[in-house]
This record gives structure tokens, sequence and C-alpha cells, in this order.
């Protein structure tokens, strides 16, 4: 089986679904051509000049990044600048470059669970609410001896979940009448004549996200070659999808432990502190990247530290007056854990599909900031 680039951006679009990226975003698609066969990806922070001089020199077909490389709209492209020098290469050498942005932050299993997992926090819940999902009702006609196995497959495809519960779903019998036209195959009854049968109208209901593979799990488990599914939007929406996390540090940790610990676990050369540097921290929040103007929302959500990248100065001056302990991680160390995960991610689902793909990390991601 050939897999294409298309394979590899759909497979991110399930994980980092578009509708959660900021408006002024720009993920997805950066460069190349879809239909790009591809045998090796390289998962990065950034698309730079080393990473793409490597993946020219290693035969790579496609580069699949967290920040957009045209973050910025271009409307010219100037070979003598290196940003049109690089789209020449991508192009020339047929490597296609895709991007997950802030969709990435706040998916499932996304840079902010990575970073949160960096620093060993447990119990962790989202931060801040950026979509709320869309839930649906599905109402479906099935034969009496068909209940159960329809029943059976919209659960497995994910619906049914109320909290803690699963497989939740309500049925009642009654009569389904139906008249076969030329060239119908029915199920129950023949071409031309009405047929009346006992079925069930079973419903269930799912979010946004889960429609259509529910419903076409029901119609491969369904008999009738033209079946009624009914979808319904429902009044009030599911949970919301949010970006950032809040959760409990192993263990309670004063000020100053707190800031060692976040360089270790990062691989900080130093800790840029603001706020208190007393008392005990139990809880922290964490947003990779520049997540500054939400340390009110750390607060509110009982966090007693909030590890975050790009604090300025009159953020800092907040951080002290909300009594908030707030680490500056940098953009780069709060953000690198990602590529691993992304690498991880798209490795597990070839090896699940048996694409005969091979996934590298970025040999060399380097922070644009130094220290002296």
């Amino acid at each position: 089986m050939e897999i294409r680039a298309k394979d590899i951006m759909k497979l991110m679009d399930e994980w980092a679904p578009p509708s959660l990226a900021e408006s002024w975003d720009h993920p997805g698609l950066q460069a190349g051509d879809p239909e790009q066969p591809v045998h090796t990806v390289l998962a990065a922070l950034d698309l730079t000049r080393a990473n793409l001089d490597y993946a020219m020199a290693h035969g790579i077909e496609m580069i699949v990044t967290h920040h957009p490389f045209l973050f910025k709209g271009m409307k010219t492209i100037d070979l003598r600048t290196q940003k049109g020098q690089m789209l020449a290469d991508l192009l020339s050498h047929r490597i296609c470059a895709f991007a997950a942005h802030t969709n990435l932050d706040t998916a499932d299993g996304g840079v902010n669970d990575a970073l949160a997992e960096a620093l060993g926090l447990t119990h962790c819940t989202g931060l801040v609410p950026v979509h709320q999902k869309k839930r649906y009702k599905i109402a479906v006609y099935v034969p009496v001896s068909y209940e159960e196995a329809v029943r059976q497959a919209a659960a497995d495809a994910g619906a049914g979940v109320m909290g803690a519960y699963r497989r939740c779903s309500f049925s009642c019998r009654g009569t389904g009448r139906f008249l076969p036209g030329d060239g119908a195959a029915p199920f129950l009854g023949e071409a031309g004549r009405e047929e009346a049968a006992e079925e069930v109208r079973l419903e269930t209901f799912c979010t946004e996200d889960e429609v259509a593979p529910v419903r076409a799990a029901i119609l491969r488990a369904h008999p009738y070659e033209t079946a009624v599914c009914d979808v319904y939007e429902l009044a009030g929406g599911a949970g919301w999808d949010k970006m950032g996390r809040v959760g409990d540090l192993p263990r309670p940790m004063s000020s100053e432990e707190a800031a060692l610990y976040v360089k270790e676990k990062l691989g900080l050369v130093t800790a840029k502190c603001a706020g208190p540097m007393k008392g005990t921290v139990r809880r922290a929040a964490v947003l990779g990247g520049a997540g500054a103007e939400f340390m009110g929302l750390a607060k509110a959500a009982g966090a007693d530290l909030y590890v975050t990248g790009d604090v300025k100065y009159h953020e800092g001056q907040e951080a002290e007056a909300l009594g908030l302990l707030v680490i500056d991680g940098g953009h780069f160390h709060t953000e690198k854990v990602i590529i691993p995960r992304i690498a991880s991610r798209i490795r597990k689902a070839a090896a699940e599909r048996g694409w005969d793909l091979a996934v590298m990390e970025d040999p060399a991601p380097t922070d644009v900031f130094s220290w002296c």
C-alpha cells in the first residue's frame, strides 16, 4: 500500500481536529502536494533551515511540525530570503510540510498533556475553554433481530458516553412500513408489495467528532439496503475542549524547590520566575508556548504554580499581585516535549495500519535564544 502525504495529514487531523485551532492560526498543509508518496516522515517543533537540509540529505518526503512555517501571510516569494529559498527547496525536493499548531495545544494527548507529563502532574483537568463540542442524538430504526448488533456497533464507535457511564441508549418497539420499488433488494418482503415489520427505534448520542464514525458503524451493521438514520443537534452542547492543564505535583515543594524541579525537568539553563518565592507549592498549571494572559485562570483553578513561556515584565507584576508563582520556561522548552509525541503517534498508527513508514525526530532541535 502506497502511503501519501494526505494519509498523514488525515491522521494528524483526527488527533488534533482543525476545529480546535484559534481563528488567527494557520495549521494544516504549509507547502507541497497531498498526493505526494511518503516513505519517511520527520517530526519537529519548527521547520528550520537545519532540519530541511537534513530532510533533503536523507530522502525525507514529509515534515510534520507544531509551528506553522507560513504562520504569517506571504505576498511575495523572494528567493533571496531564507524563507523563499526554503520554499523553493521544499517544492523542488518534493517535501510536503504540515503543521498542527493551536489545535494540537488543545487536543487530548497534545502539547499540554506532554508538558504536564514531563512535570509529573497527576489528576489533570483543562485550563482555558476553547471550543464547546456540539452534541447529537442519533436515532435509527432496525429490525428486532438486529437491535443488539446495531447497538453494539454504535457503542464500539464511541456513542453513548455520559460522564462515567458508557453504552447509554434507549429503545422502543413499533411497526415500520415500506413499499420496495422496482430494482430494490429488501431485507424483508419483496419489490412491489407493501411490508409491515416489527422494528426497534434505537436512540443514542455522541459528540460532533463522533457523528460520522458512529453513523457509518450503524449503517455497516444494519441489514437494510436503505436504512433510516436520523441525526439531531442537541441544545446545550457537550463539554469544552480546553487548552492548558492543571494538576497535582508529585509532592508538595517549596517555591525554590519547585523552580529547580521545573528547571531540571524541562532542561532549562535558568529558571525565570515571577511572583512570591515563598510558601508551599502543591498544584501546578501549565500552558506551553505563550500563555501569560491566562495566569488569572490558573490562580482561579487553584494552582500555586504556573509554568508557561514568553512572560513579559508587566505580566510578572501581575503574577506578584495574584500571589501566583510563575515560571517562564521559554517557548521552546515548554513545547519541544511534543516532538517525540508526534513521532510516536504516527509510528503507532502506521503499525496499526500496516504502513511501511519510517518516522524520525528532528535530530537537533535548538532554541533560538541562548544565554551567556
